[in-house]
């Protein structure tokens, strides 16, 4: 919750990319059925990327995650949800620890 999703624009104005896969872009396929304006897509919430932010207010980049193979985060739901997860797809600044990875997603009925 640090800073938004990467995106295609992000791709194409920073790296001259056009068709490299993003946060932004996984998460509007994947929401695609339910009737959601691109626009008010929620950024995400980056649970095992290494992005602290330093003292004076700026944000680390670049920094490998300190999970491990395994590391997991379980949340509840006390409401209906919809929920979608993406394994980063930034490979072009080492935000990943130069390193990209499957990330799995479990759901559990109460």
């Amino acid at each position: 919750m640090i800073f938004p999703a990467c995106d295609p624009p992000r791709y194409r104005l920073g790296f001259g990319l056009e068709r490299h896969r993003s946060c932004r872009a996984n998460l509007a396929e994947a929401m695609a059925d339910r009737g959601i304006a691109y626009e008010h897509l929620p950024d995400p919430i980056n649970f095992f990327q290494n992005t602290p932010v330093r003292p004076d207010g700026t944000i680390a980049y670049g920094g490998a995650s300190v999970a491990k193979p395994g590391d997991k985060v379980v949340l509840r739901a006390l409401v209906d949800v919809i929920a979608v997860a993406s394994a980063c797809a930034m490979d072009l600044t080492g935000i990943n620890g130069d390193r990209l990875s499957d990330i799995r997603l479990t759901v559990h009925e109460s």
